[in-house]
C-alpha cells in the first residue's frame, strides 16, 4: 500500500511541475497579448476634396496637381489658358509648374484636407492572434491539470486512511494501551520522508501536513460519512 501511495505522490509531484510550468506560459502569452494588442491604429491621411463653387464662379484648375492656380479666371476659354496671368513665356503656370494646357476653368475647387485610415501591421496582428490561441490551450490544460491533481490527491487520501486503519486494527489485535494517533501516524511518515528523502519527498511530506490539519477524517469508521466531509472541505 506504502509502495502505491509512494506512486501517486510521485504523480501529484509530477502534476504540479506541469501546473507551475503551464502557469508560466499563461503569463508570457499575458505579455505578448499585451504587447502585440495595437496592430491596428488610426492615422491622418493628407488628401484633397472637391468643393462645388457658386454659379457663374470658375477658377482655372490644373488637372495634373489638381492646384487651383487662379481663382475667378477672367478667360472662360480653356484654349485662351496661355494667356492667363500666372502662365510664363514658356507656357508654364508659375503656381504648379505644369503646362498650361493641363489646366481647365472648373466649377468646383480641391482643398486640401485630412482623413482618418486604420493601419493594421500585419506581424503585430499575427502575433497577438498566436498569443491568444497559446494562452487559450494552455489555460485548458492547466484546468484539466487541476482535475487530475484533485483525483491523484482523493486517491492518496483514501489510501493514508486505509493504511490508518489496518494499523489500527493490528494495534488491537496486539493489545496494544495507546495505539498510534491519525496525527501521530503522518508524523512518522514526515519524519521518515524527511530521513530518507527519495525523489518527491517534499511534495508528500507537504500533502501529510496537509492530511493532518484534518486528521480528524482518519478516525471515522463509516467511509461514506469519510467521503461526505472530505469532499465538503475540500469544496471550500
Amino acid at each position: 500500500m506504502l509502495s502505491k501511495i509512494n506512486a501517486r505522490l510521485l504523480k501529484l509531484n509530477n502534476l504540479s511541475d506541469k501546473f507551475r510550468y503551464t502557469e508560466i506560459i499563461i503569463k508570457q502569452r499575458k505579455t505578448e497579448i499585451e504587447r502585440n494588442k495595437n496592430f491596428k491604429f488610426t492615422i491622418d491621411v493628407p488628401t484633397q476634396k472637391r468643393y462645388t463653387l457658386p454659379k457663374g464662379v470658375y477658377n482655372m484648375t490644373c488637372l495634373q496637381c489638381h492646384t487651383v492656380c487662379h481663382h475667378n479666371c477672367t478667360y472662360r476659354n480653356d484654349d485662351e489658358k496661355v494667356n492667363c496671368i500666372v502662365m510664363n513665356s514658356d507656357g508654364y503656370c508659375d503656381v504648379c509648374g505644369c503646362h498650361w494646357s493641363k489646366h481647365s476653368n472648373t466649377a468646383y475647387v480641391f482643398k486640401s484636407a485630412t482623413e482618418k485610415k486604420t493601419i493594421t501591421v500585419k506581424d503585430l496582428e499575427h502575433k497577438y492572434n498566436n498569443a491568444v490561441k497559446g494562452m487559450s490551450k494552455a489555460q485548458l490544460m492547466l484546468s484539466n491539470i487541476k482535475d487530475e491533481f484533485e483525483e491523484v490527491a482523493e486517491d492518496v487520501f483514501t489510501m493514508v486512511i486505509q493504511v490508518q486503519k489496518n494499523l489500527r486494527r493490528l494495534d488491537e489485535i496486539a493489545l496494544k494501551a495507546d495505539p498510534l494517533t491519525s496525527s501521530e501516524y503522518l508524523d512518522l511518515l514526515i519524519e521518515s520522508e524527511k530521513l530518507h528523502k527519495k525523489v518527491g519527498w517534499e511534495l508528500r511530506v507537504k500533502t501529510y501536513e496537509t492530511f493532518k490539519k484534518h486528521a480528524y477524517l482518519l478516525d471515522i469508521d463509516n467511509n461514506d460519512d469519510l467521503k461526505k466531509i472530505y469532499l465538503t472541505n475540500k469544496a471550500k
